[in-house]
């Protein structure tokens, strides 16, 4: 039987990947040049994310992250594209 110390270094373990997530988040954001970070919400934008959101929610709910966050990358000829989706919750 497990115990109190096994479930320490799980929730230890957890809390660590989810920093690490957190942190490259966070580093992606400031990395942005202000011209993203800047962008006017459309009318349309809130339809659009709730649409998104509906078609994403079981890959938010599962994935090998633990937390909701769902990562997409298209390599194209040149450039290379990532989309990034998450539900922020904060602490």
């Amino acid at each position: 039987m497990m115990g109190g110390w096994y479930n320490y270094l799980t929730l230890t373990k957890r809390f660590i990947n989810h920093a690490c997530v957190a942190l490259v988040l966070l580093a992606t954001i400031l990395c942005l040049p202000p011209s993203v970070l800047a962008a006017e919400p459309s009318a349309s934008d809130a339809k659009v994310l709730l649409a998104k959101y509906v078609d994403l929610k079981t890959q938010l709910a599962k994935n090998q992250y633990g937390i909701p966050l769902y990562l997409e990358s298209q390599e194209q000829a040149n450039p290379l594209r990532v989309d990034m989706d998450g539900i922020l919750i904060p602490f």
